[in-house]
């Protein structure tokens, strides 16, 4: 592909926007730094001189850039949580019907197959979001820090909630937890300090390290009958919490839990 040709609807920025490297062993392209500082929005070329662009570095955006939108490579094989974290004008990622690995949704990053939730733009203003039917897991860090997010809602099914996946989201006070139960990994709602009440109608199975520790706020918890492990810290630095209705199928509680 000629690097002026169109991906999807945008073109490719110019390649002096870019730093680049070479894998010699894969044959791929890894970006290493974006340059243009004015620039709104970034479409990342499929090609350079010949060879796909099958990754970007950690810290190719790590200055953050005013960037409202991310078009991403066709060939691009994964997506380090951490790459738009201070591009907090960001609002939707974008990928053409080519793409092997990842679809977009409303703006949001998942997987090819819709399966799992990869990366919520950290500068989405919405204050509610609704993770779209057929999600069965949140990425480690999808939605860390974003300062907007108030409510989110599950759909029906089993979820798996990944390593802080929404590790510091001030302003989040409801989670409509999935009715099919979910896993609860490590740090997944750490220090959100608007929380006051978590409900469960169905689970979670697991509650893991530090799932909740620092909710500040957090009054009241909740738990459906099929819980059976609350992990070490699970809820620690919950200074405000008084009411925990615990199900019978709770067989252990990790060290200092509360």
């Amino acid at each position: 592909m000629s690097n002026a040709q169109r991906q999807g609807d945008a073109r490719p920025n110019p390649l002096t926007d870019f730093d680049w490297e070479v894998d010699e062993t894969t044959g791929g392209v890894t970006i290493v730094r974006f340059r243009n500082r004015t620039a709104t929005e970034v479409v990342i070329p499929n090609e350079i001189d010949g060879r796909p662009v099958t990754k970007i570095d950690s810290l190719a955006f790590w200055d953050g850039f005013p960037i409202r939108s991310a078009t991403l490579p066709d060939g691009l094989l994964n997506l380090d949580k951490k790459i738009f974290y201070y591009c907090k004008k960001l609002t939707a990622f974008r990928v053409s019907a080519n793409a092997k690995n990842f679809r977009v949704v409303d703006g949001v990053l998942f997987t090819a197959d819709g399966k799992t939730l990869v990366l919520y733009p950290p500068g989405r203003d919405a204050a509610e979001y609704r993770v779209p039917s057929g999600t069965e897991r949140i990425a480690d860090q999808a939605f860390a820090g974003r300062p907007a997010l108030q409510s989110v809602v599950f759909p029906p099914g089993k979820t798996t909630i990944g390593e802080k996946a929404f590790y510091r989201c001030g302003a989040l006070k409801s989670v409509a937890f999935p009715t099919g139960g979910a896993t609860i990994e490590r740090d997944a709602f750490g220090y959100c300090q608007a929380l006051k009440k978590l409900a469960f109608e169905a689970g979670p199975t697991t509650v893991g390290v530090s799932a909740f520790e620092g909710c500040s706020a957090l009054q009241r918890v909740e738990f459906a009958d099929g819980l059976t492990k609350l992990d070490y810290r699970a809820f620690g630095n919950c200074h405000s919490l008084g009411i925990v209705a615990l199900p019978a199928s709770l067989t252990e509680i990790g060290g200092a839990a509360f």
